[in-house]
């Protein structure tokens, strides 16, 4: 069908073209790439001699050592050189290349302080290699950036970036997109020569943003895990010189605590354990401040993300907050006198109780207070809210988990398939970016890796490549295991490393929870202690939950 597009194409814009100069298009290595073969006939339909369009036809199809978009972008070059447009078009096409996220046009001409009837000049060239409208202009092709990249000069082009980074963060009504434009413009220019000065006003300014809580809620985790990576010798204890929008001092306490909650998911992702357990402490203190019950737990966060386990344990059982009346601890020591502890507390101090456990590989333990974790599920019963069907899901999906990917016993594997089945639902419905989704996913690779499964298992790292990206950011270690796992399976399937680009009735706790307390959970402690007996020294990097 290509000689008939090619034909119905060109006529549209008057011109048509002999058979010979279709079946040179088509012998084109190009042509087999509907995008390319589009710009490359936009080209010609552009060229204003007839006469010279055979030699027109055999320069495009025959650019074998660069892209047709790379050519038409050097000869529109050449072209604006000879007008004096030459910076204007240097600039929108850079400006273009460094906002993958789309740049709209009135932010374009705003931001360079070009004018209207120049642009009005440049825009026919440029936006043939565009797609999207108005309000967001990218390239079709994202491989065309770095041609970008390759024409212009690097200190150029990180002035245009720091001259966009300007612009957008001078007025606070362009909060809201501002964030995404500058990270994106960031993680492409950090690298690039400028002033010493300049540098250390740019990186003030992506400070501030990374600490700010305007532009941290608003960031979705690749963005802010990016820029934090980025960021690698700032610490989020530090206190930005300005905050973009409201500053933190101004917050609401409950504003202040989903804050320090967001950071601390992503310093934890990253493995920032300092930055983590810095996070994890203000937010005890608020709820502190606030007469908060689950207080002690944030204490104790802090502590496992520094690695304390022990000390996360003493904080947890001196706080009370994890006794219940079916253990023989809480028959020893239950006074009438202790204050009423909501259930869902109760939840959250026991799983990160077990959490402890798993991290000092003290599997019998571990399992002996998730049983502890079900019983109390039971107990809640009917009268349970959203966040605690949540936390029921994620002790489920952290047993599932830990049968998985530290236990080699077939029987550990079957049982973990049931309890999959159990949660796959729920989890189903909290999407491809939540972190159950993500520590569900990762389970079912393992188990397919443990089996030799590799076709499935490519299909499973795939998409738990995904979510992790989602839930935690690109840059986060859970991100980079799920694409350790990939690469594996597609080297086992087809001998390379592959493209990580290439490649599906709502159950109430009450029901989960019924079936693990008849389960064979018990079982599985002793399969798992023994089989996991001669790991315990590397425990520390079991497991790890923002």
């Amino acid at each position: 069908m290509q000689p008939e597009f090619i034909n119905n194409f060109t006529r549209r814009f008057g011109k048509r073209l002999t058979e010979k100069q279709i079946k040179a298009i088509t012998a084109g290595r190009h042509s087999n790439d509907p995008t390319v073969l589009k710009v490359l006939l936009n080209s010609l339909v552009n060229f204003g001699s007839i006469e010279q369009l055979d030699d027109r036809i055999a320069k495009l199809v025959d650019s074998s050592s660069f892209s047709i978009f790379s050519g038409l972008l050097y000869e529109g070059r050449d072209t604006f050189h000879k007008i004096g447009l030459l910076r204007e078009f240097a600039e929108a096409t850079v400006a273009i290349s460094l906002m993958p996220i789309g740049i709209s046009e009135s932010d374009l001409l705003n931001a360079t302080g070009m004018s209207q009837a120049k642009w009005s000049v440049i825009r026919p060239y440029i936006i043939q290699f565009c797609k999207g409208n108005n309000d967001r202009l990218t390239f079709v092709e994202s491989s065309w950036n770095q041609d970008v990249k390759n024409c212009w000069g690097t200190p150029f082009r990180a002035a245009i970036g720091i001259k966009l980074i300007d612009w957008y963060l001078a007025d606070p009504v362009r909060l809201a997109r501002a964030a995404k434009a500058v990270a994106s413009i960031y993680s492409d220019i950090w690298h690039l020569p400028m002033e010493d000065d300049d540098l250390k006003k740019l990186n003030e300014k992506v400070f501030s943003i990374a600490l700010s809580p305007s532009t941290v809620s608003v960031l979705n985790n690749t963005y802010l895990s990016t820029l934090w990576k980025l960021l690698s010798s700032q610490s989020m204890q530090e206190i930005p010189q300005f905050y973009i929008g409201r500053p933190l001092p101004a917050l609401l306490p409950q504003e202040v605590i989903k804050h320090y909650l967001r950071l601390a998911h992503i310093a934890s992702s990253q493995c920032r354990g300092a930055d983590a357990a810095f996070c994890y402490e203000r937010i005890a203190e608020l709820k502190t401040g606030l007469n908060h019950q689950d207080a002690p737990l944030y204490h104790a966060m802090a502590c496992l993300e520094i690695g304390q386990a022990s000390r996360a344990l003493e904080i947890i059982d001196t706080s009370r907050l994890a006794v219940t009346k079916r253990t023989l601890f809480a028959r020893l020591s239950f006074q009438k006198s202790d204050v009423h502890i909501a259930p869902h507390t109760r939840l959250k101090a026991i799983l990160l109780r077990s959490k402890t456990f798993l991290l000092k590989g003290d599997w019998f333990t571990f399992f002996k207070t998730m049983m502890q974790f079900i019983d109390l599920a039971e107990e809640i019963g009917e009268n349970t809210s959203p966040a605690e069907i949540e936390t029921c899901a994620e002790g489920t999906v952290m047993v599932c988990y830990v049968l998985s990917c530290y236990s080699t016993a077939i029987e550990d594997h079957k049982q973990a398939i049931e309890f999959s089945q159990m949660i796959s639902e729920y989890v189903e419905r909290l999407g491809v970016g939540h972190p159950l989704s993500y520590l569900f996913m990762m389970a079912k690779t393992f188990r397919l890796f443990r089996a030799g499964n590799f076709n499935e298992m490519l299909n499973a790292a795939y998409w738990t490549e995904q979510s992790a990206c989602m839930a935690f950011g690109r840059e986060s270690y859970q991100y980079g295991r799920a694409h350790i796992l990939y690469t594996y399976a597609h080297f086992k399937l087809h001998g390379d490393h592959g493209d990580p680009h290439q490649a599906g009735t709502f159950i109430t706790p009450e029901t989960i929870f019924a079936r693990l307390k008849h389960s064979a959970i018990t079982t599985s402690i002793g399969n798992l202690s023994t089989s996991m007996s001669d790991k315990k020294s590397s425990a520390n990097a079991i497991y790890s939950v923002s």
